[in-house]
């Protein structure tokens, strides 16, 4: 069964998109621009285009660092649910219960404190700055002027009514989170997330050995390019706009939010929160798009797509845009401002019919269990006052089929382990099946959730 990656419907769209990124860097002036394309857990393709540095005549690459602004708030959430799921919060628990000088003003008579999930959500009510001017020129607030603002400002709108982007919202948070968690915000994200996935050229501060390598902003002016003024520290601001990275890095993370494991090492969230994470809190009135956790959701091409934008700002726009239901996830960097959501959607446009045709054929985007090692399940099985049932392989796929069923409920067996498989489907979904054998390693019988079915001899 040949590869996903590897087949040439893939690499014709990617050819594709190619041209399309370079048609649109050159007809909008943007710079430079780096790509990648990741399916599951391989990152299948990734490319520069045009310049990091005009003026030096360093070619944009893969491994160029931008600033990736508001992409940062996913880290902040990241780092909201491992610290949900070791005990030390609730999303539902109001700010003040961990932060008590954490109570804005409110003219709204049904007011009630702001939670993590709202805040997470960006439906806190909460306004997008301070009061006091830190821009322009961009200078922005410290942590210290972040938490201590918000004693003093109003919210503009009641609790869960609406989307409301907040910046300022996220990154009081963040620093709420750094002080629950008794380590400075920027240095648990650096322990806690990138340092396990490996994200050894993503930071808050472009260290002095990629300063020469890093992205230079520009601002457009007509048909001219500027060179931007030097991108400065976030500072208060980094929870919600900090990280610099590159689209190689951000694949190991848009990985991650395919993955089906269990928190350890790499695996710094498990399969259970991530899924969480992209669950919708708040759906706007058309309910066609809004927000998860940290991440904006919408329905294209009658899927579910998850994402994130950075920018435009400081001269730079970035964005990652995910199908969770296809493992399908792809980073656009620029260093200019320009629409990266539109060029994100019409790549997608282009990959998500090449990868739903290759998966309907069973093409793998990782390697699963060989056919002799499932063949062996395969068979009918009985039980009485249930209606037999057919285990049988298809395309690597080992299905539970019982019998007059329509293909609708029938079931996939995902190896988890030895003659354990977890069930995807409709009835069982997400329950296990146990596959008992004799001395020569023949299963005689599969168990789900107290129902014993016995395999029917094959002459029988």
């Amino acid at each position: 069964m040949a590869s996903l990656s590897d087949s040439l419907e893939l690499k014709a769209a990617l050819q594709l998109i190619e041209r399309f990124l370079e048609e649109e860097r050159k007809a909008n002036n943007i710079p430079g621009m780096s790509a990648a394309l990741v399916l599951d857990q391989e990152t299948v393709w990734m490319k520069g285009f045009g310049f990091a540095d005009i003026e030096n005549k360093i070619p944009a690459s893969p491994q160029t660092p931008y600033r990736i602004l508001s992409l940062s708030k996913i880290f902040t959430g990241t780092m909201l649910m491992q610290l949900r799921d070791s005990g030390k919060l609730s999303l539902d628990d109001p700010v003040e219960k961990h932060s008590p000088a954490f109570r804005p003003k409110s003219r709204f008579a049904e007011s009630r404190p702001i939670t993590f999930r709202q805040i997470a959500s960006h439906t806190s009510g909460l306004p997008g700055g301070l009061d006091k001017v830190f821009f322009p020129p961009f200078d922005p607030p410290s942590d210290e002027e972040i938490l201590d603002g918000i004693s003093r400002i109003e919210t503009v709108l009641p609790v869960m009514t609406e989307n409301r982007y907040s910046d300022l919202a996220i990154s009081a948070m963040g620093h709420i989170l750094g002080q629950i968690a008794g380590v400075p915000y920027r240095e648990y994200v650096r322990q806690h997330i990138l340092e396990p996935l490996g994200m050894q050229s993503t930071h808050f501060e472009v260290p002095p050995e990629a300063k020469n390598r890093a992205a230079v902003g520009y601002h457009q002016s007509g048909s001219t390019v500027e060179r931007a003024p030097p991108s400065p520290s976030a500072k208060g601001l980094d929870p919600a706009g900090g990280l610099w990275s590159t689209v190689e890095d951000m694949s190991s993370f848009i990985s991650l939010q395919f993955s089906e494991n269990q928190t350890g090492g790499r695996q710094i969230l498990g399969a259970t929160t991530l899924r969480e994470m992209q669950k919708p809190v708040f759906l706007n009135s058309e309910w066609n798009a809004g927000y998860c956790i940290d991440w904006h959701t919408e329905r294209v091409k009658d899927r579910v797509v998850i994402g994130h934008s950075g920018g435009p700002f400081l001269g730079f726009s970035t964005v990652i845009t995910l199908v969770p239901s296809l493992k399908l996830g792809f980073a656009l960097f620029t260093n200019t401002h320009t629409d990266v959501d539109g060029m994100a959607t019409f790549a997608l446009g282009i990959l998500m019919p090449v990868v739903e045709k290759a998966m309907a054929r069973g093409d793998r985007t990782s390697e699963g269990a060989p056919n002799a090692e499932l063949h062996r399940y395969c068979g009918r099985y009985t039980v009485s006052s249930f209606p037999d049932v057919e285990i049988a392989l298809v395309d690597r796929k080992l299905l539970f089929v019982e019998s007059g069923s329509p293909p609708t409920t029938w079931l996939t067996l995902v190896p988890e382990g030895e003659h354990r498989f977890r069930i995807k489907g409709k009835y069982y979904n997400e329950g296990i099946a146990i596959f008992e054998t004799d001395s020569s390693g023949r299963p005689t019988r599969l168990i789900i959730e107290g129902v014993v079915y016995s395999r029917v001899p094959e002459n029988a």
